[in-house]
């Protein structure tokens, strides 16, 4: 009897071990494939990540492109405004430096007898021949000689510069150099023609 108990049991536990696998069968067919969808899915979804990335890098690599254009756009535009205004400056100094100039004298205005001429004009508003003069420096037509400064000094209150000179009279003229030396003095002219004619 041992033997066909035993056989009985290898039987059920064969029968009961066949049953286990064809009905567990469709549940881990199901579990498979719902694991093979979902391995897909993320595989999918990483993919389109990717993509994404990409195509946020490729933009973000078109933009830092366009901006390094436009940077060197804008560098160039202000070399050229630059350069421009270089240009500008130096043609206004060569102007200045050749054209010839009345105006009120300071100290530091000496320095443009480094490239033209400076004469002192010791003025008075009270002078006939220096209201004369300065008529004559508004008329129409009226020119100075390129690089011809004409600084006015105060005969009234420059005493120190009229004691320098030597200067006893108004209207009197003085070039001097761009240290203030005196070039030469003179106070007999009455127009500005007579003047330029007395620059060295």
């Amino acid at each position: 009897m041992n033997t066909g108990l035993i056989a009985l049991i290898i039987i059920v536990l064969a029968g009961g071990g066949f049953w286990l696998a064809t009905s567990g069968a469709p549940e881990m067919d199901d579990a498979m494939m719902q694991k093979d969808e979902m391995m897909e899915k993320d595989a999918m979804e990483s993919d389109s990540m990717m993509e994404k990335d990409a195509a946020m890098e490729g933009d973000a690599m078109m933009q830092k492109d366009e901006m390094m254009e436009k940077e060197s756009m804008n560098d160039e535009a202000m070399m050229k405004d630059d350069a421009m205004m270089e240009k500008d400056a130096m043609m206004q100094k060569e102007t200045m430096m050749h054209k010839g100039t009345i105006e009120a004298y300071s100290p530091e205005k000496l320095a443009m007898a480094e490239s033209g001429k400076v004469l002192l004009f010791f003025h008075a508003a009270w002078c006939p021949i220096c209201r004369s003069l300065d008529a004559q420096a508004a008329a129409n037509g009226f020119m100075i000689p390129d690089g011809v400064h004409v600084l006015k000094v105060d005969f009234d209150t420059a005493l120190d510069l009229r004691k320098k000179y030597g200067v006893t009279v108004q209207h009197t003229f003085v070039q001097v150099d761009a240290s203030g030396a005196s070039l030469g003095k003179w106070s007999d002219a009455s127009t500005y023609s007579q003047v330029f004619a007395r620059v060295k």
